[in-house]
């Protein structure tokens, strides 16, 4: 939220909705990224369950947000990299977390 705060000046209710449409945003790049791998591994290994409708509720999601930030601020795209980047790490350090707990299992 200071990043947000910070570059836009902005606090209460305002900060609020800023933090919401850049989080939510993030989150949206990140399923788009994510789902379709997702549906490719079930697909290959044959398996019923499909999450096609979620990918297709996921990109109409993106697109709500992406108008949103449009009307927030001109720059959006400037600060959405950075968020971007700072979710990118969080993202590959849990996945390090996730390499490292299956690896101490085995060796267990």
């Amino acid at each position: 939220m200071s990043l947000l705060k910070n570059q836009f000046n902005i606090s209460g209710n305002e900060l609020k909705y800023a933090a919401y449409l850049f989080v939510t945003y993030t989150i949206e790049v990140r399923a788009d990224k994510l789902y379709p791998i997702y549906q490719d591994i079930l697909t290959k290994n044959k398996q019923k369950v499909m999450v096609k409708s979620i990918i297709l509720e996921e990109e109409g999601h993106l697109e709500e947000m992406l108008s949103q930030l449009q009307k927030f601020h001109q720059d959006w795209k400037k600060y959405v990299l950075k968020i971007l980047e700072i979710e990118n790490d969080l993202f590959n350090s849990w996945i390090k977390a996730i390499e490292n707990e299956l690896n101490y299992e085995d060796v267990n």
